[in-house]
């Protein structure tokens, strides 16, 4: 199976320690919960997605993927006894690139009044946000058919990763050539590869409050016709600004899973299908209204979620792409953290620090990750101590908030608004033509 773009990504960064960058997961499940059917239920899924059976192997100075017919995964328990710290962190470091497992599973046995845990660890490269959902309604469903004593029949797959890399080769995605070569974004100068390592990583997180959070994902969109994710980007453009009004140039990370790609579904498909992609940001524009249509345009402009970039990179090899730097910045809203409402795996939480080595690289200076959490947006900066001091993040985290409320509270305002040509897609106008149009019509 050729190497996606995001794995590409990830290896070009030649961690220390390859084989732990994790996403892990613990959940709640009942006392009376019979192993022999849970670890039946985990080995029908590794058997059913394709990709917690990939193996990568180091040959000639490049990495190869390929998928194991067949893959043994194994239940481990653990009494109360054992520190939960200790558990995390023997499984996340446990995980083999070249000869697996890619995923490892812990049941931790807890007192009778109490539901036990299992904890769940996943090298990064053959999964995300998107296909943890998946899995655990099929861990879930694999596990209530085992337990009733039937054979674990799983709902059909869709697209293959295999299949879906071949999409990418397509002319809907070699078309978007000019659009990625023509940015116009001045590369950071002296930027290094690495922005220090996992060990010095910390985080400063801020939230938004219940109120101006509920405008912001509703009725502060009606004015420009914008998304929460714009008016998000929009604020943060002239915080992140060397100088002020200077363009700035964003990584953005979108899940990557594709709508406008034919023959292409992905609803059903476990594997690491992030997109990243740079936009070039104007932080010039004289006031509200104009950052924010500015900031809506350049968006919406971008194709297919971003993908293309990665496709063009990383499979055509383009070399106007090939060698070019990661933006200082990263943003990714991951929308509303899941809520959870019953089942036999009741998410407790997210592992975080553990799922990483400490000697690992980080790919840009600062990494801005918003969600919504408990009808409240909380915005998480990620720094390296060795590049940042956190009194100064601490200023930009702020400022980020106070332009937030200041462009939720101008699109309230009585009047103001306005249509942008994104508004009409079927049809080529530029701002200009349009407010012609729209005055002639009046």
């Amino acid at each position: 199976v050729p190497l996606g773009p995001i794995q590409q990504w990830f290896f070009e960064m030649e961690h220390t320690v390859p084989e732990h960058w994790n996403q892990s997961n613990l959940f709640a499940v009942d006392a009376e919960v019979d192993t022999a059917a849970l670890e039946q239920a985990l080995q029908a899924c590794v058997q059913h997605h394709d990709m917690l059976r990939a193996r990568f192997v180091h040959r000639g100075g490049t990495w190869e993927q390929h998928v194991e017919p067949k893959s043994r995964v194994t239940l481990q328990t653990a009494d109360a006894a054992v520190r939960l710290d200790d558990v995390v962190a023997t499984c996340e470091q446990s995980l083999d690139l070249e000869s697996g497992p890619m995923l490892r599973a812990v049941l931790i046995e807890r007192p009778a009044d109490e539901p036990n845990l299992l904890f769940l660890a996943v090298h990064h490269l053959v999964i995300d946000v998107v296909s943890w959902g998946i899995l655990i309604d099929d861990l879930e469903r694999a596990y209530l058919q085992a337990l009733a004593g039937e054979n674990v029949s799983l709902l059909q797959r869709s697209t293959s990763y295999r299949d879906w890399i071949s999409s990418l080769a397509s002319s809907e995605i070699t078309g978007e050539r000019d659009y990625w070569t023509t940015d116009g974004a001045e590369p950071a100068e002296g930027a290094p590869k690495k922005w220090g390592t996992e060990a010095s990583r910390r985080a400063v997180t801020v939230e938004l409050e219940a109120d101006v959070t509920g405008l912001l994902l509703r009725n502060a969109n009606d004015a420009f016709r914008t998304r929460p994710d714009e008016l998000m980007v929009a604020a943060l453009a002239p915080v992140l600004a060397s100088q002020p009004g200077r363009p700035v140039r964003l990584a953005l990370e979108h899940h990557g899973r594709p709508v406008d790609i034919s023959g292409v579904d992905l609803s059903r498909t476990v594997g690491w299908f992030t997109a990243q992609y740079p936009v070039t940001l104007a932080t010039s524009a004289g006031d509200a209204a104009a950052l924010i249509t500015a900031t809506k345009e350049t968006l919406r402009s971008v194709p297919n979620g971003g993908l293309g970039y990665g496709a063009l990179r990383y499979l055509h090899r383009l070399p106007e792409l090939a060698n070019q730097p990661e933006p200082l910045y990263l943003f990714n809203y991951l929308g509303r953290e899941p809520v959870e409402t019953g089942g036999v795996f009741r998410r407790v939480s997210t592992a975080d620090e553990s799922g990483r080595h400490p000697s690992n690289g980080r790919a840009h200076r600062i990494e801005i990750v918003a969600s919504l959490r408990n009808e409240k947006l909380a915005v998480m900066w990620y720094y390296s101590t060795l590049h940042d001091d956190r009194v100064i993040v601490e200023t930009m985290a702020e400022a980020h908030l106070n332009r937030l409320r200041g462009l939720v509270s101008h699109s309230m305002k009585d009047g103001t608004g306005g249509l942008t040509p994104s508004d009409f897609p079927a049809v080529a106008l530029d701002q200009d033509e349009l407010d012609r149009f729209l005055d002639d019509l009046a």
